[in-house]
């Protein structure tokens, strides 16, 4: 079933990525919106944590749940410039 989801206090649902069921983890379902949210909805600016709402297809309510977001950096090495290189 294609199911929809919002952030908490908004009215525009988004469509939640997947096949689900109305008896699926709440917890999966809100983690699925949150990547879709970050991902494709300028979830970058938002300020985390997050509550989603997670909706039946007629916008009936299945359940919310707050999401939190985990920082991993990445650290990527590049060649230096020619004025920031070490002389022998």
């Amino acid at each position: 079933m294609k199911l929809k989801y919002r952030r908490h206090g908004y009215r525009y649902a988004h469509d939640l990525p997947g096949e689900w069921e109305a008896e699926d983890e709440l917890e999966e379902m809100a983690e699925a919106a949150a990547q879709d949210y970050w991902s494709n909805h300028d979830g970058f600016e938002a300020r985390w944590p997050l509550t989603f709402e997670i909706l039946l297809p007629d916008g009936g309510l299945i359940g919310s749940a707050a999401v939190e977001m985990d920082h991993e950096p990445v650290f990527t090495a590049k060649p230096p410039n020619a004025a920031l290189t070490r002389r022998p």
